[in-house]
């Protein structure tokens, strides 16, 4: 130990140099980060001021746009009446009375003006009646001029419709003696041509706002930008300041570990160089332990020998075995082992065998031992039981592992054998006699079926999953038992 601590005290100064250089490299850090967010919080502070100025300009041109927005949709709703009236128009026709009017031969002069007012505004090719018939024989003619495109209209149709308004007789009531459609068709015309007048006067008005609110919209984005910019500053300031935070208790930690580290070191060089003396004590125990692991070969070899043959024979015949026949054979083979020998040592622990004895196994060497044949082998325990000691303790031991008692004469042992192969549960067949129930040999040899992550025991017809926690114990009350079957026994 002393010649570890002392690698240790040497390893630990060349972690102390490496830890104040950490220090000292992390308070730079720290003061550069500092610096870094003093010279961002002006940027991001310029940046607010600059959005509050525009934000400011925009509300007063947003007011100023929706005033004058408001003026000329007032100015444009004059000729709205009239739109609507001639929407009214065209709703109280019918098609029949647009089929009249395409019936007519050679109409008056009166209704082709009017239909080719129509085919003006509607920018036909053929301004004619023949061009006019044409257009009233399409489809949606009368959805088309209720859905007409009045702002699409411009000076040259309008002078050439406006040509046949000289006529006195070009009005709606004139022409609706003649032809109820072409009136209601006037009507529309008359409409349209109004429309387009105040239109006129009124687009120079709309085409301002338009650019108004272009240019708002433009600035609006801008806005937008710097809003989004100004919140990335902050969003990175607060990161920083949460480095700066974080950077500093580290920095604090580091130099509270390194403090620490050099008191440790002070006071482990001041322990090695007191105990000094004791070094060559400590050295002559390692080296006898090392030594030690020389005999595990022989101590194993015995160990491993008691577990596979002495389970069914009394105290005195395992003793014989082992330290009359197996011991000596060994040694008088030169091979490598303790002495003198304890099986306890080896296979168990002082803090088990408190273990087992609050569970009500006793302390003797012999009862220690059936312990260890019960825990320690790699097969399935039949404890010969006369004084029922082992089913006590059993039950005790396994109570925490929902051991479940039964006996070969109960009708549905099977079933609560497969419950607890399942799910990893203890199970325990007292007053066993000669007969094992074959049924469980497969349980008992451990024939476990791997088919990828499934594993399964076959029991009886069923292919049972298989939990590694699941434990199977044995007794017999029969002291004379001569059974030789798959599982350990130990006599009791």
């Amino acid at each position: 130990k002393l010649v570890q601590a002392a690698t240790e005290v040497d390893a630990m100064s060349v972690k102390l140099q490496v830890a104040k250089k950490e220090v000292e490299a992390k308070s730079k850090d720290v003061k550069a980060m500092l610096e870094d967010i003093a010279e961002k919080t002006t940027v991001a502070e310029a940046r607010s001021a600059e959005a509050q100025a525009v934000e400011s300009q925009l509300e007063i041109d947003s007011a100023r746009i929706a005033v004058e927005k408001k003026e000329a949709e007032a100015a444009l709703e004059e000729a709205l009446p009239a739109l609507a009236q001639a929407a009214d128009a065209l709703s109280n026709l019918r098609k029949e009375d647009i089929t009249e009017l395409k019936s007519f031969a050679k109409p008056a002069q009166v209704v082709t003006e009017v239909c080719m007012c129509v085919v003006l505004l509607k920018g036909g090719k053929d301004v004619s009646w023949k061009g006019a018939k044409a257009m009233m024989s399409e489809g949606n003619f009368l959805k088309a001029l209720v859905e007409f495109d009045k702002d699409s209209l411009n000076d040259k149709t309008i002078k050439a419709v406006k040509a046949y308004f000289q006529n006195a007789e070009f009005t709606p009531e004139a022409v609706k003696s003649i032809s109820t459609a072409a009136s209601g068709l006037l009507v529309w015309v008359y409409a349209i041509v109004n429309y387009y007048g105040v239109a006129k006067m009124v687009n120079p008005k709309r085409q301002a706002v338009a650019n108004a609110e272009k240019t708002l919209r433009q600035a609006a984005k801008d806005l937008a930008k710097i809003k989004e910019e100004v919140a990335s500053l902050n969003v990175m300031l607060k990161e920083l300041n949460e480095k700066f935070e974080a950077g500093s208790a580290e920095e604090k930690e580091l130099k509270e570990k390194a403090e620490t580290m050099e008191r440790r070191l002070n006071a482990a060089s001041k322990l090695i160089a007191g105990l000094g003396s004791e070094r060559e004590r400590w050295t002559a125990d390692m080296e006898q332990l090392n030594s030690s692991r020389g005999w595990l070969v022989g101590d194993c070899l015995v160990a491993s020998a008691f577990l596979s043959y002495t389970g069914a024979f009394n105290f005195d015949m395992r003793q014989e075995l082992m330290k009359d026949t197996w011991e000596v054979d060994l040694l008088s083979k030169s091979m490598p082992m303790s002495s003198p020998f304890k099986l306890e040592a080896l296979l168990t622990s002082d803090v088990e065998k408190a273990v087992w004895a609050g569970s009500g196994l006793p302390q003797d060497e012999l009862s220690v031992q059936n312990g260890i044949l019960t825990t320690r082998s790699s097969r399935y325990p039949l404890c010969i039981d006369p004084q029922q000691q082992a089913v006590a303790w059993v039950k005790k031991k396994e109570s925490k592992n929902n051991l479940k008692v039964s006996t070969f004469n109960e009708g549905d042992f099977l079933k609560h054998l497969e419950i607890a192969v399942n799910l990893g549960f203890s199970y325990l067949f007292e007053n066993v006699d000669e007969y094992i129930d074959p049924i469980i040999d497969p349980v008992l040899e451990k024939n476990i079926v791997t088919t990828g992550a499934s594993r399964t025991v076959r029991i009886g017809d069923k292919a049972v999953e298989w939990d590694d926690s699941f434990k199977l114990y044995l007794t017999s009350k029969r002291s004379e038992e001569r059974r030789v079957g798959k599982e350990c026994r130990s006599r009791w």
